[in-house]
């Protein structure tokens, strides 16, 4: 039993490996000694914390999970964060990480390969509806691009990135094999619509991947002039007027000061 601003504070051992550590009202509440109950120094007291027992999960799972639970820490602390405050970010032992993660540094080489990873991308092009105009379906296509450019944009500049494990020219093999795939999935999008466009659905389809790319990469962009439906705009209509198009309240989202010579 200790003592915390005038009240007594009760220290059950609980379900998890540490102390926990529970306030109590009423002045009469003991500490009962035994077996799941100790005591605590008072610095204990003050940083005790409750760690649940991590649910068990398929290998694939806990896996997945520790990734997931480590890149938001690599974009803050970079390659300095410790195993600590990952098994604290994904509600593990240290030890269940290196059961599954060898080292700390082959963790962060899997954090940065799943975000490179384009599966997911396509799984999730794959999935827009068809049922929505061109237009429309466009725009979800640069939202998924951005999303993961983004991510990986985030850990280019956080984690210094080591040589990967294959040669040079294995690893622009893989690039083109990636840039093909997106561009298939794409492409696959856009053909419905083939007879409404000027360029073949694949042209189309790798002139928005490489537009996408130009205004988030962060050197690059100009983030008032980013947004998807801006992105599909320039792509599907251009900068010009032309009969039948009014201004677009994408792109004049952040208008420069009008003249009087300006047809908009």
């Amino acid at each position: 039993m200790h003592r915390v601003g005038g009240r007594t504070t009760n220290l059950s051992h609980g379900h998890g490996p540490h102390a926990i550590a529970r306030l109590h009202d009423d002045p009469a509440t003991t500490y009962a000694p035994g077996p799941h109950n100790r005591l605590l120094s008072e610095y204990s007291l003050i940083y005790a914390r409750t760690v649940a027992r991590a649910t068990p999960l398929p290998p694939d799972q806990r896996r997945a999970a520790i990734i997931a639970a480590t890149e938001p820490l690599l974009e803050v602390h970079g390659r300095a964060v410790s195993t600590r405050q990952i098994a604290e970010a994904a509600g593990v032992a240290e030890g269940t990480i290196f059961r599954v993660f060898p080292t700390k540094e082959e963790l962060i080489d899997a954090v940065i390969a799943e975000a490179f990873d384009i599966s997911t991308s396509c799984n999730a092009i794959a999935r827009i509806d068809a049922e929505l105009d061109l237009e429309s379906r466009l725009v979800a296509v640069v939202d998924i691009l951005q999303t993961r450019l983004r991510r990986v944009f985030v850990l280019f500049h956080s984690v210094t990135l080591r040589p990967p494990p294959e040669s040079q020219e294995a690893f622009h093999a893989r690039l083109r094999r990636d840039n093909a795939a997106l561009n298939e999935v794409i492409t696959e999008v856009i053909g419905p619509d083939q007879p409404q466009l000027r360029v073949e659905a694949d042209a189309a389809a790798a002139l928005l991947r490489t537009l996408t790319f130009a205004v988030t990469h962060p050197m690059l962009a100009d983030e008032r002039h980013s947004a998807p439906e801006q992105v599909v705009e320039v792509l599907l209509y251009g900068i010009t007027n032309r009969a039948g198009l009014s201004c677009s309240p994408h792109l004049m989202r952040h208008p420069a000061p009008k003249t009087q010579e300006e047809p908009c």
